[in-house]
Parts: structure tokens; sequence; C-alpha cells
């Protein structure tokens, strides 16, 4: 069964063509120079030497191992001017990047060996997209020229300009007929004379029949190189997609191995973290409790010793009150006993004088 090439790959039946296609906007600006030159005064808004050479899908390769580039419509003039056109109906990737080398290899391409530089030429590199490049500013016309950031006012003046024109502008920045031109590549719809014209010319090179030829002749080895390419990007997506399963497998091994690692590491970490902090709780614990153990041993024994102390005092004073009592009372009975052997004594004294009173009497 054949592959069926449709959707972006899709190759337009010849009678579908509009100027927008690369194969009709070749043809008819190299067989039309009058409407060439008409077109780039419309784009370059001044007039154009009469005496233009136009050249379509000119080829440039200044070394056999180097990229060359083949531009879609080439033109130069009396007046040292060189002009490419491009015609993009999709966006393209990196299209100022294309501009640079599709610049470098048009100098390269005008300047021999041990020529002065000079002899360049003033060129013009015209890309007319479909679409825009720069949505965000929304310009029907972008030009570019190298000027100074320190002085913006200062231009380079290499003679290297180089152009943007995107059909899906929405700013008022071109002539009328300008935007009509872009408009006809976006719609379709003629609406000035030089897009009526350009309808015309359309219309009749789709009756062109060695144009139709070629276009067929196109088509098929277009055919058979989507087809070979097809074939070869199976193959080497299939080589490229095993590269890039295993090292994205690769990749998410290491990634998740990581993960279970920080993951038991984590839990590993944990258990370890509980076994030394119950360890060192315990050491500290038993540190704290020492410590709070001698302070409370201490306390307790102060208070222990006072209590002790004072309660010895109160016994040692009790004691030492009875003694001093008991030796009051010894000291009071010698004293009354004193007294009463006195009082005796005076008494005898008293009996013995009586008695002598009663003897003298």
């Amino acid at each position: 069964m054949g592959n069926d090439y449709t959707g972006k790959h899709r190759i337009k039946c010849y009678e579908d063509l509009t100027f927008a296609d690369d194969f009709m906007f070749c043809k008819i600006l190299q067989n039309d120079p009058g409407l060439c030159r008409e077109l780039l005064e419309l784009i370059l808004e001044r007039k154009v030497s009469m005496a233009l050479s136009v050249e379509s899908q000119k080829t440039i390769e200044i070394t056999a191992d180097a990229k060359g580039v083949r531009f879609d419509v080439y033109l130069d003039d009396d007046e040292d001017h060189v002009y490419d056109i491009e015609m993009q109906t999709t966006t393209k990737k990196h299209l100022p990047k294309r501009m640079r080398y599709y610049q470098g290899m048009l100098d390269l391409n005008l300047i021999e060996r041990g020529a002065q530089y000079e002899e360049l030429k003033q060129s013009y590199i015209i890309f007319i997209c479909l679409e825009n490049p720069y949505p965000a500013v929304g310009l029907h016309k972008y030009t570019f020229a190298y000027t100074c950031r320190e002085s913006p006012g200062l231009i380079l003046k290499d003679d290297a300009i180089k152009m943007i024109l995107s059909a899906n502008g929405n700013a008022d920045d071109v002539s009328p007929e300008l935007s009509a031109f872009l408009r006809y590549l976006a719609t379709q719809e003629t609406t000035s004379d030089f897009t009526k014209r350009l309808a015309t010319k359309v219309e009749t090179a789709r009756q062109h029949n060695r144009w139709r030829g070629e276009y067929m002749t196109l088509e098929e080895k277009y055919r058979e190189f989507m087809e070979e390419g097809h074939e070869i990007g199976i193959k080497e997506g299939l080589e490229r997609g095993r590269e890039i399963g295993i090292k994205e497998g690769r990749e998410e091994g290491l990634e998740r191995g990581r993960e279970i690692g920080i993951k038991e590491g984590r839990e590993e970490g944990l258990e370890r973290g509980r076994e030394l902090g119950v360890k060192e709780g315990l050491e500290e614990g038993l540190e704290r409790g020492r410590e709070i153990g001698i302070k409370e041993g201490l306390e307790e024994g102060r208070a222990r010793g006072r209590a002790e102390g004072r309660a010895k005092g109160l016994a040692e004073g009790r004691a030492e009150e009875q003694h001093n009592t008991e030796r009051e009372k010894q000291r009071a009975d010698s004293a009354e006993k004193a007294l009463a052997d006195r009082d005796a004594e005076i008494a005898a004294l008293k009996a013995e004088i009586e008695k002598l009173k009663r003897q003298i009497l």
C-alpha cells in the first residue's frame, strides 16, 4: 500500500496553484521582467532601472562541501543593485539567520578573489510572508539596516538591506497598492489594477502546457523524494527513538533511583536518627537526672539538716532548760534548807537566850 502524503505534505494540483506558490511565483516573475520591476517598485517605493535581469531558482554553491542556497527570484540591474525575492507560505524557523546566510552567499557570489570591497553592489534580501513573523508588532513591512546601538542615528552604510513583507499585518503602514497586493496573496481578492493583472497572469499560466509538464515532473520528483525521505525518516526515527529511549530510560532510571535512594536514605536516616536520639536522650536524661538528683538531694539534705538541727536544738534546749530548772530547784531547795537551818539556829539561840535569862533571873 502506498503512502498517502496529505496535510502539510500534500502536493497541490497544478490548477490550484496561486501566485503565492513557489513554482507559479518564480515562473511568472521570470517570464515578465516588467511585472517583476513593478513589484519591486511597489515594495521599495522608488523607481527601478529598466535594464533589469531576472533569474529564477538561481543556485549558489561556493564550495562542494558547503551548504548552498537557491534564490526564488534573483535580479540585478545596471545601477549596481541586486535583489533576492523569496516567497514564504509557511512560518519558517530562524528566518533572521536564514536571511543572514542568504546575504553572505549573495556577497560571496558578487565579489571575486582579489577584488576590492567597493565592488560589492547594494543588495536587497526581500522575504514575502503569508504569516507575520512579529505578530505582536503587526506591521505589513519591516525594513532592517545596521545601526549603532550607542548612537541609533548612526547607520553602518554597508549597502545591505533586509526586508520582510507580511500579508497578515494590521497596521496602516504601507501604500494602498502594496496593501492590495498583500491582501491578494492572502485572500485572492483583486482590489487594484496590479492584482487584477497578477490574477490574469496566474490564470494564463494555469493553461500553459509546458509549465504544467515541468510542474508534474517536479511533483513526481517531490513525491519520490518524500517517499524516500519517509522511509529514511522511519529508519532514522526508529534508531533515534531507540537512542532517545535508552537515554530517557537511563535518565528516568537515575531519577527513579535517586528518588528511591532519597526515600530509603530518609527512612534510614530517620531510624538512625531515632536510635541516636533515644541514646542521646537517655544519656542526656541520665545526666540531667543526676544533676537534678544532686540538686534535689542537696536541697533535701539541707532541709533535713535544718529540720534535724532544729529538732536537735529544740531537744537540747529543752534538756538544758530542764537541767537549769532542776538546778534552780536544787538551788532553791538548798536556799530553803539554809533558811530553815538558820531559822533553827536562830530558834536555838533564842531558846538559849531565854534559858540564860531565866538563869540570871
